[in-house]
């Protein structure tokens, strides 16, 4: 087809705009787009597709409302802009929604959460005590903006020194803890979760904070938890450290509750459903517990292999490492079995 095609503006997709060309390895202004044209880009953008439409585009100025890119382009960005100010090749600006395309860590998040006003969608990569630091609440020396970055986060992880990734424990203390469950944030789906700190707190009932399905409660600042594990998800629950901890179980989830070696009796596990399981032996170190060694009262549990269940929630064994007897309380169980090693489910 033959003439002339006439036209002032252009309004489409950042994709479309500025495609990536593989031969130059670069994002490459449509042919469209001439000098003076008013060009509108529908959806997200990068930096590098702003820059190439902008580049061709003349005495025009495009017009965007978001950007999606790393959180290093956007401070160095907005670093450009603070410097030079519009007009110029610097793209972000306040009150334009961003989206951080990948892992940001909690300082640079704060730094970008303290120049946009408009919305802003990020997940946060950074190493335990950052992440773990970054939630304490301001009255218990946080800093208000690295709380807010944690808060705001799709999704928190815990990455190496070198920011790469692992399967890592975020430990947190009470405080910290609850500020996770107040915020939007998760905790990444190869994480652990923690609680650890020298206090005693109830942290209530709890919902999904995300992680790999394990909670740990305690650890060597040996606090003592109340909890409620409420709609958590959490399938598998490790009960550390010498503090007692009280733990009221979930419905519709099939628990498994490991006692740690520091655990010396006095944990009282409730609102426990058949076929749920008492490991207590978490560092599987104890003489197996068959149920030839069942002994006939709670008293006669002083040897090793030995245990006595009361049929009214007390599970006594005996602690072959520590040579003492030790109990936990499953309160409203009425009868277990032993798995003829080291853990006891729940049968009535």
């Amino acid at each position: 087809t033959t003439g002339t095609l006439n036209y002032s503006q252009i309004t489409d997709t950042a994709d479309n705009l500025a495609p990536w060309d593989a031969g130059s390895s670069a994002y490459v202004a449509s042919n469209y787009i001439v000098d003076g044209t008013l060009v509108t880009v529908q959806g997200e953008a990068s930096l590098a597709q702003l820059g190439a439409i902008d580049w061709v585009n003349g005495d025009g100025q495009p017009i965007y409302t978001d950007i999606a890119d790393t959180a290093r382009n956007i401070i160095d960005d907005w670093e450009a802009f603070v410097e030079f100010g519009p007009p110029g090749a610097v793209y972000v600006y306040p009150e334009a929604n961003v989206t951080v395309t990948q892992p940001a860590t909690v300082g640079d998040m704060a730094y970008i959460d303290s120049f946009i006003d408009g919305g802003l969608a990020y997940d946060i990569a950074d190493i335990d005590f950052s992440i773990a630091t970054a939630f304490t609440s301001v009255e218990n020396g946080g800093v208000v903006e690295d709380l807010a970055a944690v808060q705001g986060a799709g999704q928190v992880d815990v990455v190496d020194f070198d920011l790469a990734p692992m399967s890592g424990i975020l430990a947190l203390d009470s405080d910290q803890f609850g500020n996770l469950q107040a915020g939007a944030s998760d905790l990444a789906a190869d994480d652990t979760i923690q609680i650890n700190g020298a206090e005693i707190a109830d942290l209530g009932i709890l919902d999904t904070v995300g992680g790999n399905g394990t909670i740990i409660l305690g650890g060597d600042l040996d606090g003592q938890y109340t909890v409620d594990l409420g709609t958590s998800g959490f399938d598998t629950i490790q009960l550390e450290g010498i503090g007692n901890h009280t733990v009221t179980a979930q419905d519709g989830v099939t628990e498994t509750f490991v006692l740690g070696a520091a655990q010396d009796g006095g944990s009282e596990i409730g609102g426990l459903q058949a076929g749920d399981m008492i490991d207590v032996d978490g560092a599987d170190a104890m003489a197996s517990f068959t149920t030839a060694n069942q002994a006939a009262s709670a008293l006669d549990v002083n040897a090793a292999g030995e245990w006595f269940f009361d049929g009214a929630g007390e599970l006594t064994y005996f602690d072959s490492v520590d040579n003492m007897a030790l109990a936990v309380n499953l309160t409203g169980v009425t009868s277990v079995t032993t798995d003829e090693q080291d853990t006891f489910t729940v049968a009535a």
